[in-house]
């Protein structure tokens, strides 16, 4: 089935990225970074097409992939410049590989390259379930002597979400003329109004261990969402069914909106888990380079301290020689230098074990600017799922069972498992007294307990979300609970009485 799938992110030089080593990954070649000296080499990877497309007022040499990126770096002067902005799209799975490619190439020839950039494009289908396309673009206008000036109209997000709805446009079309009728949209499911939830990104690596029979938190969650929509999805159908049979109109929604909002807090709560868990995971390995990386560059600051005791000694000897050079002035000090010298080598040498080699070092920053990219993602999609549940969360209204028979107190100590907060705002006067009526709300993520007395009166408990351990959260709804409690343990104790009273003349009448 196709699904919509368009993300935009700026490669900029702030995050320690490079254009060159983009292009180089995303196109599988192989490219020398001028401004670093690095080569960066990405023959092995599996990609199925690529190719540049520019202005027609462009130079010649733009469709050299090399010299294209490095004249991008050339042109960027500033440490933290924007270097590119790339998109990554999911292309159809129903459509033929040159279907997918006139698509690609009608979009980007539209949308992008009338505009006035360059367009890198490399298509991937090493996943076959999985076909996307890299769209690396320029930033600047490009004239027949070069790039010149950024152009600022360009980072509009009106312009973003022009392009988004575009690509469902142009996609929709190719299905259509394919014969297909699955259709894409931009709009996330809220937008579309579909009780529906969405899944996770699993990624390449959860994909493999998935194919091996492993189980992973990411497919655990995404096929409890799956799930969860074929209900939806039934659901709606048997309403549909119903309402046709029964010529009566269907109901708003085939759920009851309680129901579906738990099921989908539930969902979002674990999936927000999910994400926090391979957070941690993504730190654990960062530290992991950070330390690699932290070796390399004190075993590089010992090599560049050793090359500069080693310059100085050959000055102190130039300058210190004697009549004939029988003897030097400086022998001094030259020795005490030949002395740290010696040190700095045995350091070098005992490290050396420990310490990358340049090129393992180069993979290692990669590997880093790939896993910080992979934590903003998971960090945007955390927050995302967070507000989320605020969203399904705010509205809800539980409303207390019998509350008729419940004290103010017995109802707060009910809320203990229910409440996010803790209660901050009450009147103790209050707390025994026995409740006509009592509901929990939580509007935007606050929490009220509404409550009127047998007398008439109306209040309300405000509960309040304040960082403590659930040790302490719990003390302080034991500490409100006590009575409760103390009452528990009183209505045991004469329920005991009362069966040793029952024995005692069970066994006067047996007698």
């Amino acid at each position: 089935m196709a699904i919509y799938h368009f993300s935009v992110q700026v490669i900029s030089r702030s995050q320690g990225r490079s254009s060159v080593a983009a292009a180089a990954y995303r196109a599988g070649e192989r490219l020398q970074d001028e401004r670093y000296g690095h080569t960066y080499d990405y023959t092995k990877k599996n990609v199925a097409e690529r190719a540049i497309a520019a202005p027609e007022n462009a130079p010649a040499w733009v469709k050299d992939r090399e010299r294209l990126w490095n004249a991008v770096e050339a042109a960027e002067k500033r440490k933290d410049a924007q270097l590119c902005r790339e998109i990554n799209i999911a292309l159809p799975r129903e459509l033929t590989a040159w279907q997918q490619r006139e698509l690609v190439s009608a979009f980007v020839t539209e949308q992008f390259v009338k505009r006035g950039m360059i367009a890198d494009v490399a298509i991937h289908r090493d996943n076959p379930e999985n076909p996307h396309a890299h769209v690396m673009l320029t930033m600047r206008e490009i004239t027949p002597a070069g790039f010149g000036k950024k152009v600022r109209e360009w980072n509009d997000k009106e312009l973003l979400e022009t392009w988004r709805a575009e690509w469902a446009n142009y996609a929709n079309r190719a299905l259509e003329r394919a014969g297909y009728q699955e259709r894409i949209d931009h709009r996330s499911l809220e937008a579309q109004g579909s009780d529906l939830l969405p899944t996770v990104h699993e990624g390449p690596h959860v994909r493999q261990m998935e194919r091996r029979g492993i189980r992973t938190e990411r497919g655990d969650l995404n096929r409890a969402v799956a799930e969860y929509n074929a209900l939806v999805v039934s659901l709606e159908a048997y309403r549909k069914e119903r309402a046709a049979l029964t010529k009566e109109p269907a109901p708003a929604s085939g759920v009851a909106p309680v129901e579906r909002n738990e099921k989908q807090i539930a969902v979002l709560t674990a999936k927000s888990q999910e994400i926090k868990g391979e957070m941690e995971r993504v730190d654990v390995e960062l530290r992991r380079i950070q330390e690699r990386l932290r070796y390399y560059a004190e075993q590089q600051q010992r090599i560049a301290e050793r090359a500069r005791l080693e310059k100085q000694i050959g000055e102190l000897l130039q300058r210190g020689r004697g009549l004939l050079g029988l003897y030097n002035k400086n022998s001094k000090e030259i020795a005490e230098l030949q002395r740290k010298m010696e040190r700095l080598d045995e350091r070098i040498q005992e490290h050396q074990r420990f310490t990358p080699t340049g090129q393992e070092a180069a993979q290692v920053q990669e590997r880093q600017k790939q896993l910080e990219q992979t934590k903003k993602e998971l960090s945007g999609q955390f927050f995302a799922v967070r507000n989320k549940v605020k969203q399904l969360e705010a509205g809800q209204e539980k409303t207390l069972a019998k509350p008729d028979n419940m004290t103010l107190r017995q109802a707060i100590y009910a809320l203990k498992d229910k409440a996010a907060g803790i209660p901050t705002r009450y009147v103790e006067a209050d707390l025994d007294k026995l409740l006509q009526a009592a509901r929990f709300t939580n509007h935007g993520g606050m929490e009220q307990l509404h409550y009127r007395l047998q007398d008439g009166t109306e209040r309300s408990v405000l509960f309040q979300n304040v960082y403590m351990s659930s040790a302490q959260r719990n003390a302080v709804f034991n500490m409100i609970g006590a009575a409760v409690n103390a009452m528990g343990r009183q209505l045991q104790r004469d329920d005991m009485a009362r069966q040793r009273q029952m024995k005692k003349k069970r066994r006067d009448m047996e007698r």
